[in-house]
């Protein structure tokens, strides 16, 4: 039983570590390359480039005497769903990708000033629809 425990444990760790591969979390003082973008651009789409993000949320403290809970979010990059075609690997191509990213991140940070300041303590249905509307 002992050694089954062990396998799931490590079983576990790899699932993680392989998730974790398949985001980028923004980072302010990092910057996009474009070895970031490592999905294959779609044959008849007429962009030269996608990158594809969104924002995550979690639940932090939880203040035990009003019982209003702390959230952290923060923007985040799909790798291996963002792509950019050859003929437009360039500076402009990259900062422009590069925008949205910063986009996702602007948006992740009001959404965590906004639900701080709401003091959900209604639990997750309250939070999941301000965060739905984000």
């Amino acid at each position: 039983m002992k050694k089954i425990g062990s396998l799931l444990f490590f079983l576990s760790l790899f699932v993680c570590s392989v998730q974790a591969q398949d985001l980028l979390v923004y980072e302010s003082e990092s910057k996009l390359v474009w070895a970031d973008f490592k999905g294959e651009p779609p044959k008849f789409d007429s962009a030269g480039a996608r990158i594809s993000t969104t924002i995550q949320m979690k639940a932090g403290k939880v203040n035990i005497w009003t019982g209003s809970t702390t959230y952290s979010a923060w923007g985040i990059m799909f790798p291996r769903h963002s792509w950019v075609k050859k003929e437009y690997k360039d500076d402009y191509t990259l900062n422009h990708e590069q925008l949205h990213f910063d986009i996702s991140e602007l948006v992740a940070k009001r959404l965590k000033i906004f639900i701080n300041q709401q003091k959900v303590n209604s639990g997750k249905k309250v939070a999941t629809e301000i965060f739905n509307r984000y």
